[in-house]
C-alpha cells in the first residue's frame, strides 16, 4: 500500500493538540521568563527585515534554524549556563532550556512528534532519518517519522544538544498494542501463493485489503462496509495460508451454506472436504477428516468440549461484531480458537462502534501478546460514570461512552485493521450487484419441502419440455400452471423463518438502509413482525395502501435516518418510487417475470443514487426457487450465484 508518508497523504491534516494542562505550562512558559532568567530583548527590526517570510507560507513552514551564527550569539545567559555548558564552543546534550516534545500515532500509521521550535531538537530529528517536517500546531513543530523509529525519536531527543528534552512518550495502552503488532512476522510473499483466477478477480482495493493483512501476520480485522468482499478477502488469505489448513470459519449459522459454496467456488475444494456443524452431533469430530470446519458460533463450545485439545492454525470469523460482548457465551468460546491460531482473520462490516469497549474483545483476540486488561483499556478510551453529566443515562457497565476516538482509530489502522467505505472505492464498483443468498431452513420447514419433493419435480419436467411461458400456461390442461402456484404459496410460508433469521442478522451487520421486497401477505406480514420485534423503524407498501399516503411514507424514508427499512410489495412498489435513501435491496421471493425484479430493485438504483447498490436474493434450496431461479438466471445479466460478500 506504499510507504507510511503515502498513506498519510490519503487521510485529512489534523492538529496534534497538547492536553490542556500541558498547553497552558508551555503558554506560560513562552509568556513569562523563568526564575533568574532574563526577559527575551525587543526584536530587532533591522535584523528581521532582510529576514521575513511570506506571510502566507509562515504556517508551512518549519523553523528557521541558523547553524552558521556566532558561537557568542548561540552562547546560553550566564545565569542559564553550567561551568560545562559547552564543550569548544559547542552545546553539550542534557543542559539548557527546559523543553518538552510528545509522542502520538498519527494518521497513515506514522509517528506525530510535536517539539517546540529549537534549533537543537530540529538537529536531532533530522538525525534520525526517514521523516519529515509536517506543519505547525499550537506554536509547536509537528514532525512525521514512520512508527518503527519511535525509540530513535525519543533517544535523539533526549540527547539533543543545548536543550533539557522530556519526551512524553505514547500511552502504556496503545504502546503495548503497537510492540505487539510490531512483533508479528511479514508475510507478504505468501501473496504469490494465492491462485491466479481468484487473484484475478479480485478489485483493487480488494488486493490491498489481503496485503495489509499479510504485512500484519496474517493477523488482521477487515472492517469494510458492507458489500465491499470481506469474504473474498478472507477466502485469498484462506488460499496464502493453505499449507497450514485445517481452517476454522466461525459464522452465523445462517451463513453456514453460503460459505460452503463460497469454498467450492474461489478454492476449488470439494463439499466432501468441508464439514459444516448443523447439529451438536456434528460437534464431535472423531475419525472426520476434513480440509475446513465450519462452526455457528452456537457450537464452539460443544467443539471445545468434546475436544479440549482441539488447535486450528487459520481461524477465519465472520461477523466479528457477534463477540462485541466480552461478557458472552459466544465471546468466551470464540476467544480461546482466535488467540492460539497462527493466523485469524476477522471480518465486520461495522467494527467502528460508538462505544470502545464492544471494540476490546476483537483486539484481544488478535493481539493476546499485549497483554492489556479491559480495565486499562477502558480507563484510557471510554469514560467512567463521574464523566456522564447529571441526568444523562450511563449503562451499568463501569466503562462507557467514548473518549481519545482519534487515537484508538490510529491505533486500530496501524496493529489491525483496515476499513474502506463505499465512497472510498465508488469508482472500482459496479453499479449494481446480484448475489443469490442460501437460506438455512428449520427442521419443520425442511419436513414440508421434503413433502412437497414430487410436485417440484413434476413441475421441473414440465417446465423444461415447454417451449414458452404460454405454451405452460395450457400444459396438462393447465393443472401445472395452478400447481405452480400453489408451491408458490406454499414456499413463501415455509421461508418466513429463515428469511427472518437473514433480515435480523442483516439489520445488525449494516447501518444502512434497507429495501425489502416480496409478493405473498404472509412473506411480508412476517417480514414485518421481524423489523416490530428488532425494534426498527419501517415503513410498508403493499396493494392495501391508497395512492395517496405513499408519497409521504417515500418521503420521510427517505429523509428520516431513523427509518431503517422499507417492507414493500414486488406488485404495488416496484414502480413509480423513488427509494435512493437504500442501497442495499433484499428480495425475499421471486418472481416468475424478471422485468419484475429490474423495476423493483431499480427503486433505489435510479438517478439520485450516490453509490453502488447490492442487491440479495433469498433462495431455499430443493424449493421452487429453483424452478424460477433457471428461468431468471438466463434473463438476468450480472447475476453472481452465491458469490461471497
Amino acid at each position: 500500500m506504499g510507504s507510511w508518508a503515502a498513506r498519510a497523504e490519503m487521510e485529512d491534516d489534523f492538529v496534534v493538540a497538547l492536553p490542556k494542562q500541558a498547553a497552558a505550562a508551555a503558554a506560560k512558559s513562552e509568556s513569562a521568563p523563568a526564575a533568574g532568567r532574563p526577559a527575551k530583548a525587543a526584536p530587532d527590526p533591522a535584523r528581521n527585515a532582510g529576514n521575513s517570510a511570506p506571510a502566507g507560507n509562515a504556517a508551512q513552514m518549519p523553523p528557521r534554524v541558523e547553524p552558521n551564527a556566532s558561537a557568542s550569539a548561540r552562547a546560553l545567559p550566564a545565569s542559564m549556563a553550567g561551568p560545562s555548558a559547552s564543550v569548544g564552543g559547542q552545546p553539550k546534550a542534557g543542559e539548557g532550556p527546559v523543553t518538552r516534545a510528545v509522542l502520538k500515532i498519527g494518521p497513515g500509521s506514522c509517528l506525530e512528534v510535536s517539539i517546540s521550535n529549537h534549533a537543537g531538537l530540529v538537529a536531532a530529528l533530522k538525525q534520525v532519518g526517514e521523516g519529515a517536517f509536517s506543519h505547525n500546531a499550537g506554536g509547536q513543530s509537528v514532525w512525521r517519522f514512520p512508527l518503527p523509529k519511535r525509540p530513535a525519536v525519543a533517544k535523539a531527543l533526549e540527547a539533543a544538544r543545548g536543550v533539557r528534552c522530556s519526551v512524553e512518550d505514547l500511552h502504556p495502552v496503545p504502546r503495548a498494542f503497537l510492540e505487539a503488532a510490531s512483533a508479528l512476522p511479514d508475510e507478504s510473499a505468501c501473496y504469490g501463493r494465492i491462485p491466479a483466477k481468484l487473484e484475478g478477480r479480485l478489485m483493487a482495493f480488494q488486493r490491498d485489503g489481503v496485503r495489509f493483512a499479510l504485512r500484519h501476520g496474517g493477523r488482521a480485522l477487515i472492517g469494510d462496509e458492507m458489500g465491499l468482499g470481506k469474504t473474498v478477502q478472507a477466502l485469498a488469505l484462506m488460499a496464502a495460508f493453505r499449507d497450514e489448513w485445517p481452517c476454522l470459519i466461525i459464522v452465523p449459522s445462517s451463513l453456514r451454506e453460503q460459505w460452503v459454496d463460497a469454498l467450492v467456488e474461489w478454492l476449488g475444494i470439494t463439499e466432501e472436504q468441508v464439514h459444516v456443524t448443523n447439529t451438536r452431533k456434528d460437534t464431535d469430530l472423531t475419525g472426520r477428516k476434513y480440509q475446513c470446519l465450519i462452526a455457528s458460533y452456537n457450537f464452539l463450545g460443544n467443539l471445545e468440549a468434546n475436544d479440549r485439545d482441539l488447535d486450528f492454525r487459520v481461524v477465519i470469523m465472520d461477523e466479528a461484531h457477534y463477540i462485541k460482548n466480552k461478557k458472552s457465551g459466544r465471546s468466551q468460546d470464540a476467544k480461546p480458537f482466535v488467540q492460539k491460531a497462527k493466523r485469524a482473520i476477522l471480518l465486520s462490516g461495522t467494527p467502528a462502534s460508538a462505544r470502545p469497549r464492544e471494540l476490546f474483545p476483537l483486539i484481544d483476540c488478535l493481539l493476546p501478546a499485549s497483554k492489556v486488561s479491559f480495565t486499562k483499556f477502558g480507563e484510557r478510551y471510554c469514560l467512567t460514570q463521574n464523566h456522564f453529566p447529571r441526568g444523562q443515562s450511563f449503562y451499568s457497565n463501569k466503562y462507557d461512552g467514548a473518549t481519545e476516538t482519534e487515537e484508538l482509530y490510529h491505533v486500530l489502522t496501524s496493529c489491525i485493521m483496515i476499513r474502506r467505505l463505499k465512497k472510498d472505492v465508488l469508482s472500482q464498483l459496479p453499479p449494481k450487484r446480484r448475489t443469490q443468498v442460501f437460506l438455512q431452513l428449520d427442521a419443520e420447514a425442511k419436513k414440508q419441502l421434503e413433502a412437497m419433493q414430487k410436485e417440484i419435480g413434476a413441475v421441473k419436467a414440465a417446465v423444461a419440455a415447454a417451449k414458452t411461458d404460454a405454451s405452460l400456461d395450457s400444459f396438462g390442461g393447465g393443472t401445472v400452471k395452478r400447481t405452480i402456484l400453489d408451491l408458490y404459496y406454499r414456499n413463501a410460508k415455509l421461508k418466513v423463518k429463515a428469511v427472518q433469521e437473514y433480515l435480523k442478522e442483516l439489520l445488525e451487520t449494516t447501518d444502512q438502509k434497507l429495501l425489502v421486497f416480496a409478493h405473498h401477505k404472509d412473506m411480508l406480514d412476517g417480514i414485518e413482525f421481524i423489523m416490530n420485534k428488532t425494534k426498527q423503524r419501517y415503513m410498508r407498501i403493499d396493494g392495501s395502501v391508497k395512492t395517496s399516503a405513499r408519497a409521504d411514507l417515500v418521503n420521510d424514508f427517505q429523509n428520516n435516518r431513523d427509518i431503517r427499512a422499507a417492507v414493500l410489495s414486488i406488485q404495488a412498489a416496484g414502480t413509480g418510487l423513488t427509494l435512493t435513501g437504500a442501497s442495499v435491496v433484499v428480495f425475499a421471493e421471486y418472481t416468475w417475470t424478471p422485468g419484475d425484479l429490474v423495476q423493483a430493485e431499480d427503486r433505489a438504483h435510479r438517478i439520485g443514487q450516490a453509490t453502488s447498490v447490492n442487491i440479495y436474493m433469498l433462495h431455499a434450496r430443493g424449493s421452487v426457487d429453483d424452478v424460477i431461479w433457471a428461468k431468471l438466471q438466463s434473463k438476468l445479466e450480472h447475476v453472481g450465484q452465491a458469490r461471497p460478500l
